[in-house]
């Protein structure tokens, strides 16, 4: 099964968590490939390129909350398909999965 994808704001990272995805700058640039461990340092250097937000491999969630999580993250990364290079449409992107979340419990 695939790793769940979980975006979490910088200052709620754990030191060792992994990129879940390829980090983009807004010229398309990747600034970090998948997988990538996480630190304070790299969280730092984040906050100033204006990220606020990364995608993050998910917890130890159960079956259907990852089945629901998959789905929700599907339907955005249709809606945010042109704007991945985006830091301020990557928070708003966070915001709406977070949302989706907490509405469906």
């Amino acid at each position: 099964m695939a790793a769940t994808v979980v975006y979490k704001p910088l200052d709620a990272i754990v030191p060792g968590e992994s990129l879940a995805r390829d980090l983009f700058d807004e010229q398309g640039n990747v600034l970090l490939h998948a997988g990538a461990p996480l630190d304070g340092r790299l969280c730092s250097r984040l906050r100033v390129c204006g990220i606020d937000t990364v995608p993050v491999q998910g917890d130890g969630a159960t079956a259907g909350e990852r089945t629901r999580r998959a789905a929700v993250e599907r339907s955005l990364d249709h809606l945010f398909r042109h704007w991945r290079c985006s830091p301020g449409m990557n928070h708003l992107r966070a915001l709406l999965a977070g949302h989706r979340r907490e509405d469906s419990r």
